[in-house]
């Protein structure tokens, strides 16, 4: 299984739904594009771990792990 992770920055209204639909939103276009829904996990993060300073763009993203479950 593949856990698709999104974030959102703290700047942005309603991070953890904004996360939310983000992720939803890859997951998809995965499936869109034959990854079975099944295999994946889909969980928004929220503000969580901020890879550079609030309000930088970089804090809007998408990860892949794997998922063990």
């Amino acid at each position: 299984k593949i856990l698709v992770t999104g974030y959102a920055d703290l700047t942005e209204r309603r991070p953890r739904r904004t996360s939310s639909r983000r992720a939803d939103l890859v997951a998809a276009a995965l499936t869109g594009r034959g990854v079975p829904s099944e295999r994946l996990i889909v969980l928004g993060r929220g503000g969580e771990a901020l890879v550079a300073p609030p309000g930088d763009t970089a804090n809007r993203r998408v990860a892949f792990e794997i998922a063990w479950r």
